[in-house]
């Protein structure tokens, strides 16, 4: 037996999908095709060693802001503007006296190191370059032509006077995961983060002084807080202390376009790390969505057949027959008894010949013209 194959080429494709409803073709394009199955995660991790470029290098000192918001206590404002392409950062004031906005705050502990020796050895964690809030009571700076604005003595703020926020605007919506937090000890108050996704909900953490011991116990001095833990989180080993979670009922962890830390007292903060989504669709939504166009094209106008001039035909169904290569369906139709057109009859315009319908009746096959006439049924396939 010779094998049957089927010519698939646009003229099929179309009369494949002719019989498809659109609205079919829409629903399984918006419950199938419109799914996405997977997504590229891209992980970030601001460590505060360079921008949000991973190639600039900070220093110790700098001054922190991705807008000119920044001035010293001569006038001068700050010419180097850091960040900006995953996020900007900015910082606030809540305080009767202020501070100086973010700067980086080396954390080396070993001998020689900037800061050893310093306003701040409960900061000494060994964890590169760290991010603070700088004291107003050292406002002193130097203006550097590649580093901007950098402050003499790095020192963190201790008084309520001074409570502030360091403010992360991400450039694209976030799923933002954990950050560290450094000597949030009896010195600390109060801190708390809040993030904001892009619709304005908010999940909130409170963080209470002691939830981390200081470094000068002998002790690491920081510990880190989970993002993706909607629930309170115990503090550092042998602390006791638990943070309190809050966060709307519509909250998206996935679609964070704010981070704020909120600092009432000493304390610092690195490593926030935060992964972007880039959905990639299945393969199956590019072929139901081009099917659903092929549909539309391949639908074609079915016009009304009438039994006599003034009435109109009251059903009809379609009868689908598979051969060697993929055919039209072939109407068939209740035709009256009174009809005695022997070759063709005029639709509206289009032509309706008399055919053989292959398996739909076996009956009705073997019948002559005449004789199917007669019996008031014919088979019309219009071309």
């Amino acid at each position: 037996m010779a094998a049957r194959f089927i010519r698939f080429d646009f003229k099929s494709v179309r009369r494949l999908v002719q019989g498809v409803s659109f609205a079919t073709a829409l629903v399984l394009c918006v419950l199938l095709g419109g799914s996405v199955a997977q997504a590229t995660i891209v992980s970030y991790n601001l460590d505060f060693e360079t921008e949000d470029d991973f190639v600039t290098p900070l220093v110790n000192g700098q001054s922190i802001s991705t807008f000119p918001d920044v001035q010293d206590a001569k006038g001068n404002f700050d010419t180097v503007f850091e960040f900006g392409n995953l996020v900007n950062i900015s910082t606030s004031m809540f305080g009767s006296c202020g501070h100086e906005g973010a700067a980086i705050f080396d954390s080396n502990s070993t001998p020689g190191g900037p800061n050893v020796g310093g306003p701040d050895p409960d900061l000494l964690v060994n964890k590169g370059n760290i991010l603070i809030l700088q004291n107003n009571s050292h406002p002193d700076t130097g203006l550097d032509a590649t580093y901007g604005l950098t402050f003499d003595v790095p020192d963190d703020e201790v008084q309520y006077a001074d409570f502030g926020a360091i403010i992360f605007d991400f450039t694209m919506p976030v799923e933002v995961t954990s950050i560290d937090l450094i000597d949030v000890d009896d010195n600390c108050r109060y801190l708390m983060v809040l993030m904001t996704d892009e619709n304005g909900n908010e999940r909130m953490y409170e963080v209470p002084s002691g939830w981390t011991n200081d470094v000068t116990w002998g002790t690491k001095g920081w510990h880190t807080l989970d993002l993706t833990d909607p629930y309170d989180q115990p503090g550092d080993i042998g602390t006791y202390e638990w943070t309190a979670a809050w966060e709307d009922d519509w909250f998206d962890p996935y679609r964070v376009i704010q981070l704020e830390i909120m600092l009432d007292g000493s304390a610092a903060i690195d490593n926030l790390r935060f992964n972007k989504y880039i959905p990639i669709p299945e393969p199956s939504s590019l072929v139901l969505f081009s099917l659903s166009g092929l549909t539309l094209l391949g639908r074609r106008r079915r016009d009304r057949i009438w039994l006599k001039k003034g009435d109109r035909h009251p059903r009809r169904f379609w009868v689908y027959r598979i051969s060697a290569t993929v055919r039209e369906p072939v109407p068939l139709y209740q035709k009256s008894a009174a009809a005695t057109s022997t070759k063709k009859r005029n639709v509206r315009g289009s032509d309706v010949a008399l055919t053989r319908c292959e398996g739909v009746s076996q009956s009705l096959a073997k019948t002559s013209t005449a004789d199917r006439l007669e019996a008031g049924r014919w088979v019309g396939r219009g071309r």
